[in-house]
């Protein structure tokens, strides 16, 4: 059914609309063992560059790229470069069509289950849609184990042109968001969308025992 193909993209934008917001940047630099910028940007500068970043990607909000345009170090140059800007408009296009996705996904299952009729085929969609999104998180899971660079250097060639998304260490998105930046934020969403699934197959387990 293809609304148990939209499953993956319902439980990771879930995870994005939670993640996309300034707590979890400020959670980020709090947290043990991140790394300082090595060219010595403060933490106040960096995490208010970094929440413009978030902002500039997520298609509800209206200012988009134009943020990062406008966006200025506290020495008043400007904190991105034309590669930075391009990439981050690729980027948002990307989420775009996810939580397009995501918003398709849970209009249809809310239509499915609206309807006695079709209540069956809302919960045959989530029960299959949840076992494909513990299927892949599995295997993302064991390639992120096996070879994380080999995985990443995939994703970012599959979605991304040519090296448009490799920046130098002095760049700015590359010391707003080191390699840990980005391990947690595929963590978060990956256990985060593995539980959805997980507790969807749970609840509709209940259900069929409650209701036979």
């Amino acid at each position: 059914m293809v609304l148990a193909l939209g499953m993956p993209a319902l439980f990771v934008g879930n995870g994005l609309y939670l993640l996309t917001h300034g707590f979890f940047v400020r959670a980020e630099y709090a947290r043990p063992g991140f790394p300082d910028d090595p060219l010595g940007m403060k933490a106040p500068e960096r995490t208010r560059l970094a929440i413009v970043g978030l902002h500039s990607i997520v298609p509800w909000h209206r200012g988009g790229i134009g943020l990062l345009r406008r966006a200025r170090l506290d020495d008043g140059s400007p904190a991105f470069d034309a590669k930075e800007l391009s990439h981050m408009s690729d980027v948002r296009r990307l989420l775009g069509v996810l939580l397009a996705l995501h918003a398709v996904t849970l209009l249809g299952l809310a239509a499915l289950a609206a309807r006695r009729s079709t209540r069956p085929l809302a919960r045959s969609a989530l029960w299959a849609g949840s076992l494909v999104t513990l299927g892949l998180c599995a295997f993302v899971g064991v390639l992120l184990v096996v070879n994380p660079v080999w995985f990443l250097t995939g994703f970012h060639t599959i979605f991304f042109k040519g090296s448009s998304w490799r920046f130098a260490d002095d760049e700015t998105l590359r010391r707003l968001f080191p390699d840990l930046f980005w391990s947690d934020t595929t963590l978060l969403l990956g256990v985060g969308a593995a539980l959805q699934a997980a507790l969807s197959l749970g609840a509709l387990r209940w259900w069929r025992r409650r209701a036979g």
